[in-house]
């Protein structure tokens, strides 16, 4: 009798074991055990398995969360934000004017001479930045930069622009940096994904607003002129005042409202580009009169919301167009995106609601000065 149940006590382990090797349950049981109910064994069910949440595009948002608002500074129509970020990044950037005034970058043409795109290599041993916007000369045609692109060290790749010179194709020239962004009107519309042809309305739209003439629709004519020169020169003279120690970047509100933010990981790298943003911002206001009576400008709380819109944003990743990766971000009132690289975001570019263009239909009351506090949004 013993020896029935150890056997009987046997078979049954070998089927409780059998059963969760073989996948196909890992428990019954009884639905019910009232007498007159029918007895229902449970289909078998796995356990379920725990995947932790992922959050896309967390460097993004380590990022946001360390930046501080200064300011704000403002000017003629132009306020500015100073941003600085808690524990900046130690990493050693190049951006794109400094690699290739050395010859640590090199650019040309697509060996097949493609219009929207320009094939970079960098020599160095630190990773190079390339910002949406950036001006390239020579080559078959200028362009811009359509997206930031990262180049490691060593690594080479296509860096997808677009035309920023209608009217010339041909008599190519060494490709260097132009040293400038292009207006935040162009850039905008570039991060948006607009098409060519959009873009050169844009740039149309600029060599309109200088007064500047050129034969082959050259943006860069726009912004060589002696007139936006003269123009931006006075923004970039006002903005000096601003400090530069721990700058991450920075938020800018144009006639009354806020229309870009860019955070940079490194300071070196928002030092290189501070002046550049001031330009691409202020040359915007070139079209109006001097005369012109400025509305108020938006509060430190204004950008902390925004930066909040955008840490609360939607994010989806890919990879960038040579190194590092790209972060989509689409949020309540904010879209914008990231570079990132290896597990931090190098640059964060957020653009607000288009501005408010002046004549405004009732002048508004002057407002000057300038605030110098910091604040955590």
């Amino acid at each position: 009798m013993a020896r029935m149940r150890t056997a009987a006590l046997a078979l049954a382990a070998l089927a409780v074991i059998s059963a969760w090797g073989s996948g196909s349950a890992y428990a019954s049981y009884i639905e019910s055990d009232y007498p007159g109910d029918e007895v229902v064994i449970s289909p078998p069910r796995r356990p379920p398995i725990y995947v932790p949440p992922v959050r896309i595009g967390n460097e993004v948002r380590r990022l946001l969360s360390r930046v501080t608002v200064g300011g704000p500074y403002h000017y003629r129509g132009l306020a500015v934000y100073p941003l600085y970020v808690r524990d900046p990044s130690v990493r050693s950037y190049l951006s794109a004017d400094e690699a290739l005034s050395r010859g640590l970058l090199v650019v040309s043409e697509h060996r097949n001479g493609t219009v929207r795109r320009l094939y970079a290599r960098n020599r160095s041993t630190r990773p190079v930045f390339v910002m949406q916007g950036l001006g390239f000369s020579g080559g078959k045609q200028n362009r811009v930069a359509a997206e930031d692109v990262l180049l490691a060290p060593g690594a080479e790749g296509y860096i997808p622009v677009y035309c920023m010179e209608e009217r010339r194709w041909g008599r190519d020239r060494e490709v260097g940096a132009a040293k400038m962004l292009a207006p935040e009107a162009v850039r905008r519309s570039a991060a948006a994904g607009a098409t060519q042809r959009e873009l050169w309305r844009g740039v149309d739209a600029a060599l309109d607003s200088a007064g500047a003439r050129s034969e082959t629709r050259d943006l860069s004519a726009a912004l060589e002129s002696s007139a936006a020169r003269k123009h931006v020169a006075g923004y970039v003279d006002y903005f000096r005042r601003v400090p530069r120690r721990g700058l991450a970047g920075g938020a800018v509100a144009r006639w009354g409202r806020l229309t870009s933010i860019d955070v940079f990981e490194s300071e070196h790298l928002a030092r290189e580009h501070w002046e550049k943003i001031l330009t691409s911002s202020s040359f915007e206001l070139m079209s109006v009169r001097r005369s012109v009576r400025w509305p108020r400008h938006p509060g430190t709380a204004d950008v902390r919301r925004m930066l909040r819109a955008a840490y609360d944003a939607r994010m989806s990743s890919s990879s960038g167009p040579v190194s590092g990766g790209r972060v989509s971000i689409s949020g309540s009132g904010v879209s914008g995106s990231a570079c990132t690289w290896r597990g931090e975001a190098v640059h964060v570019s957020l653009w607000g609601r288009a501005p408010i263009m002046p004549p405004m239909p009732e002048p508004m009351p002057l407002y000057g000065g300038h605030g110098i506090e910091e604040e955590r949004f």
